[in-house]
């Protein structure tokens, strides 16, 4: 499965549900607004990369899409969370830019793995996902019913330790917080890895 986010400055129109999904190869969707800003983010899903960048899998997203993000990324793993037999009402979405070396690569990875655990028990978290770019670039997109359970999420997977310590520290380039609009989502009932 493969996820397009496209960012815009300038808020828009929710995008039309009903030709979204007759596109082919549709697996679900997001819109969000960010509560302190005109920014807003729409985040699609595919079956596959060329079904996620056609044109018509991203509709405009606002004035400012054509100057703003617009990325395609293979959704390498899903997790459900604590609160995934609820509705989610906020999105996060947190950056790691490409390229990224070997070294860093492998951080990132040990990172994850140990993160995953720990996210299990957080309260309100839905589900999360990790999207990763061929570049190595990657998204942590994290779905919770309140930003308080965002918060929580955020603190809980900056409070895991990785043994051994890695001169590659992973840091987030940009953290993103939405409140969703509406949504359509491929929701893990289970762990789903699918790279």
């Amino acid at each position: 499965m493969y996820a397009r986010i496209l960012l815009a400055s300038d808020p828009a129109a929710a995008p039309d549900q009903a030709a979204l999904s007759a596109e082919p190869g549709y697996a679900g969707h997001a819109y969000a607004m960010q509560p302190d800003g005109p920014g807003c983010a729409l985040i699609t899903f595919f079956d596959t990369e060329d079904q996620a960048s056609s044109r018509n899998a991203a509709p405009s997203a606002g004035s400012g899409s054509a100057a703003g993000f617009d990325e395609v990324y293979e959704v390498s793993w899903m997790e459900p969370g604590s609160a995934q037999n609820e509705s989610p009402a906020t999105i996060q979405l947190v950056f790691f830019d490409g390229p990224r070396d070997p070294a860093q690569l492998a951080a990132d990875s040990r990172l994850s793995e140990a993160i995953k655990p720990a996210m299990t028990d957080v309260v309100g978290l839905v589900a999360h996902y990790a999207l990763n770019r061929r570049d190595g670039g990657w998204v942590a997109m994290t779905l919770a019913t309140s930003f308080d359970a965002l918060l929580r999420a955020a603190e809980t997977a900056t409070s895991v330790s990785v043994e051994p310590a890695t001169t590659h520290p992973t840091r987030p380039d940009r953290v993103l917080d939405y409140a969703l609009s509406l949504s359509h989502l491929p929701l893990p009932a289970t762990s789903s890895r699918t790279a």
